[in-house]
């Protein structure tokens, strides 16, 4: 369906009935569930502008296209190569912002030449080579779980990327996107100048330790590096951001994941070392490395045959592994992490993930979607690559 206002022969525009189009909205299949995210009138406007019925989506992504911006250039490649340091090994959001600068300068002091047949400065950077880049940094700048992530999701891009209900938007406000980061970064350097410089113990505020800094106990349960920090009050962004967003989570998730760190952190954890389960009581409460039966760092090499695998015999002369407290709970929560989410999801989302999965065959395809069938589709096996090469790295 597609609704527009157009002209008639003699000039007057002819107004939209937007009861027809209300109707016609209706038959769209939107939704066979209750979709939080959906807005009826809100996609009627998406509709009658040919664009998502998502008002995120409409905010941040444009519904036109232009073909014959460079996108795989060889500027685009040469700074995710040449500059490794600052691009692939921080995060996506860094890399977009050190990216944009870098293209800029680029486009401005390389000489237009070719080499080739290939343009060493293709003309002004562009959105798409800043997308690209940023894509290539985030993907390439993390671990092999990443690049499994990346090449799985687009295996499957047919039912999780095409479709129109399938949306990640977080949502910033009604201010530009270059009016925020203006007054974001201008309040951040300000800001951290006082905090990295200054008064660098509001990173982590553990005032309880201030008044009683010899007492052992109140270092395990209040402390922040090596307690459970059940004092701490945070002032720097990057802690506040540790575990999540709270500008692009639902209130909901950060609620549950606050009661749940409460009950395994706090409520959990110190009753499990007090009554020394583990024999944790002989290790810090909180720690990241592994011990022996001496207390220092466990030595794995000890306990490896020539081969890399498992010695048992080296493992039974040597010592049994031991884990902090916090550290263990952290690998039992890991694991029963998997667990949980497919049994959540079956539990309380089945009906709307079998209609989701009949929807995402049938549904009709956006403008971004159709925008993007106009390119010539990646083949599914090169991403079978990707997450093969993913999941060697990961026995390394």
């Amino acid at each position: 369906f597609r609704f527009a206002a157009h002209s008639s022969s003699d000039g007057s525009v002819e107004k939209i009935d937007f009861e027809k189009a209300a109707l016609a909205i209706g038959a769209l299949p939107l939704a066979d569930f209750d979709d939080p995210d959906i807005n009826k009138d809100e996609a009627i406007t998406g509709v009658l502008e040919d664009d998502s019925p998502y008002p995120e989506v409409r905010s941040a992504v444009a519904n036109a296209d232009d073909m014959s911006i460079p996108v795989s250039t060889f500027r685009a490649w040469s700074m995710v190569l040449l500059f490794p340091l600052s691009l692939s090994q921080h995060t996506g959001m860094l890399a977009q912002l050190l990216s944009f600068p870098m293209g800029r300068l680029w486009a401005a002091v390389v000489p237009n030449v070719t080499i080739f047949g290939v343009h060493l400065n293709p003309g002004p950077f562009t959105i798409k080579e800043h997308v690209l880049l940023t894509t290539m940094a985030t993907v390439g700048g993390q671990s092999a779980y990443a690049l499994i992530d990346f090449s799985l999701g687009s295996i499957v891009r047919r039912f999780l990327v095409i479709p129109p209900s399938m949306t990640g938007i977080g949502h910033l406000g009604s201010i530009s996107r270059e009016r925020f980061f203006v007054y974001v970064f201008s309040a951040s350097c300000a800001w951290y100048f006082f905090l990295g410089y200054l008064f660098q113990a509001l990173s982590w505020f553990t005032w309880v330790c201030w008044i009683a800094p010899a007492y052992v106990v109140v270092d395990q349960l209040f402390a922040y590096e090596s307690g459970l920090g059940m004092s701490s009050i945070a002032f720097d962004w990057a802690q506040i951001t540790y575990v999540v967003n709270p500008l692009a989570t639902p209130r909901r998730s950060e609620a549950n994941i606050l009661a749940g760190f409460v009950f395994f952190l706090w409520i959990l954890t110190p009753i499990l070392f007090y009554t020394n389960a583990w024999y944790s009581k002989f290790l810090p409460i909180a720690s990241r490395i592994s011990y022996d039966n001496t207390g220092a760092p466990y030595n794995v090499t000890a306990i490896l045959g020539t081969d890399g695998a498992l010695n048992a015999t080296a493992y039974e002369a040597y010592s049994p592994l031991f884990l902090s407290t916090t550290f263990a709970v952290s690998y039992g929560l890991s694991f029963a992490s998997i667990t949980a989410t497919i049994t959540h999801a079956f539990l309380f989302f089945r009906k709307q993930i079998w209609a989701q999965s009949r929807r995402s065959i049938d549904e009709q395809s956006d403008i971004h979607a159709r925008l993007m069938a106009r390119y010539r589709q990646v083949p599914g096996w090169w991403y079978l690559i990707i997450s093969r090469s993913g999941a060697s790295f990961l026995h390394f």
